[in-house]
């Protein structure tokens, strides 16, 4: 559209429509040349009102659903869109069915929820190749979860398994819903600077903290909201200030874990790929807004940089990627481990031996016990005749 759309929507039965008034709109194309494949829509048509200058566009439906619609704004080479969903009946019931199995497997695993960025109408940024930044967080994002899905006592879901969009706050329900223990939304970032590059880990801030305090506080009243995961409470069974204490002390504790999470990624990242900081970055991110579940997002490099473009591109790169991204929740929740969670050694696809950076402070015994090896094996790989090790030498991470 050539301005952000002001509309409203109504359904209407016997027939089944969805009626769309858009303000000010007008029609550039005729609908009766479009092609309408669909088990669900019969046809559009169209009509408008010189009185009160409004478009006003009818779906016929074959059977009934349910509207949601939401406005995007211009991004790159895409203009204002106004897009409208169609929920069936029978696809919800789908959902709660797919959360209920998701509820089910949080009684022995640590469950994740990997969150693709952008999808659908939204590209997200496009690189110079014309890379959408929404397939290259999808495409990730399944690596992410098959890897998570081969872990002993780890279940990974995902909020959206192909091209299609989900609002912000939505991804969030999705965590709550299904009971998730952590959350990890994945994009691929973009600055006007071309030259700037490499991969970076996000949390909430503080201010974002405070402000989404401040918003389920508004909401105690006209919804039930959860605080807890599964062992949950219903925020409205207490008083204001009572409320506020809990969401608060909540919130902190769900940061404060993010930011372990977070640090544990950004250090696997740079051992194996370019890093823009290897430390955790904080701001108010919507999706990361969660005080019931540790949230972290990644950016897996600067589509707008060629080389990290490129690099995007390559699906051995992009395996990279999600490896290091599990080896670093794997590594945390190894040391955090739930109660009634039995957690094995790491199994993940591998791109050509695994390797360990040496940092200050780093053990022969200490590398070992993370990556699921003996000394002894560590030792025979990289023909060390001892326990020393020297700061920035790779070693082979045995399989």
């Amino acid at each position: 559209m050539s301005s952000t759309p002001s509309h409203q929507l109504m359904t209407l039965a016997n027939p089944d429509r969805i009626v769309i008034d858009i303000n000010q709109g007008e029609v550039a194309v005729d609908l009766n040349q479009i092609n309408i494949n669909s088990t669900l829509i019969e046809r559009i048509r169209s009509s408008y009102s010189h009185e009160t200058q409004n478009l006003r566009l009818v779906l016929d439906l074959k059977r009934q659903a349910k509207p949601n619609s939401f406005t995007l704004k211009p991004i790159q080479n895409v203009g204002n869109r106004l897009v409208v969903d169609l929920v069936e009946n029978e696809a919800e019931a789908v959902a709660e069915k797919a959360i209920k199995r998701a509820a089910d497997l949080k009684k022995n695993n640590i469950l994740v929820v990997i969150d693709a960025g952008h999808g659908g109408e939204d590209p997200g940024a496009i690189g110079a190749m014309g890379t959408y930044e929404k397939n290259i967080a999808l495409s990730i994002s399944k690596m992410v979860a098959d890897a998570i899905n081969r872990q002993a006592g780890m279940k990974a879901v995902m909020s959206r398994t192909g091209d299609y969009y989900i609002g912000l706050r939505k991804r969030t329900e999705i965590a709550r819903a299904k009971g998730a223990d952590l959350f990890i939304s994945v994009h691929a970032d973009a600055f006007r600077d071309k030259r700037v590059r490499g991969a970076s880990v996000w949390v909430l801030s503080d201010k974002g903290a405070d402000s989404e305090v401040g918003r389920w506080l508004e909401q105690r009243e006209k919804e039930a909201d959860l605080l807890g995961g599964v062992e949950s409470v219903a925020l409205n069974n207490y008083e204001p200030d009572v409320a506020e204490v809990l969401l608060k002390i909540q919130t902190e504790h769900s940061v404060r874990l993010s930011q372990s999470i977070a640090q544990n990624v950004i250090d696997e990242l740079a051992r194996t790929i370019v890093v823009h900081n290897n430390k955790t970055k904080s701001a108010g991110f919507i999706v990361l807004k969660n005080p019931a579940i540790p949230s972290i997002l990644v950016e897996t490099g600067f589509i707008s940089n060629r080389e990290d473009e490129r690099n995007l591109r390559s699906r051995k790169y992009q395996q990279k990627v999600a490896n290091s991204i599990v080896r670093g929740v794997h590594d945390y929740f190894r040391t955090n481990t739930p109660m009634g969670v039995r957690m094995a050694n790491i199994d993940l696809v591998n791109n050509g031996p695994m390797t360990h950076r040496v940092s200050r402070g780093d053990t022969l015994s200490g590398i070992a016990h993370k990556y699921g090896v003996s000394m002894t094996q560590l030792r025979r790989t990289n023909n060390l005749k001892g326990d020393k090790l020297l700061v920035g030498k790779n070693l082979i991470i045995p399989i």
